[in-house]
Order: structure tokens, then C-alpha cells, then sequence
């Protein structure tokens, strides 16, 4: 999953420098996930979390929909 486990938690395993991804897809809405993954917001810098913008988008519809599985 292109990394997000040295920053979040997953199962019970990865970082913990963001929230845990865990139950995510009931958390948040599919728009409001991909919302997350495209825009890095400068105003939250110091959180750290990268856009995924220069994925296609076939990888971002399957990355979506392993979040929404969680």
C-alpha cells in the first residue's frame, strides 16, 4: 500500500505518526479519502502526509477501495 504503514497503523502494525487506518472506510466517505490522498495541504505541514496525485487513476480507484475496506 505504497508505504502507509511507516505512518499509520494497520491490524495492529506500522507507525503511528497519523491516525490508524483501521475501520477508515466507516470513518470517512470515499470522496473525503480521496480528497486526503490528492491534496497536500500546507497549512498541515507538519502532519507530513504526501499527495498521491501522480497516481493513475486505475491506482487510485484500487487504493480507494482497499481503504473502504478497512
Amino acid at each position: 500500500m505504497l508505504g502507509c504503514r511507516a505512518c499509520h497503523r494497520l491490524s495492529g502494525k506500522g507507525g503511528q505518526l497519523g491516525p490508524s487506518l483501521s475501520g477508515i472506510g466507516q470513518r470517512m466517505t470515499r470522496r473525503d479519502l480521496r480528497q486526503k490522498l490528492m491534496v497536500h495541504n500546507e497549512a498541515n505541514a507538519e502532519r507530513h502526509m504526501p499527495s498521491y496525485d501522480y497516481l493513475f487513476e486505475s491506482e487510485r480507484q484500487q487504493l480507494l477501495d482497499r481503504l473502504e475496506q478497512q
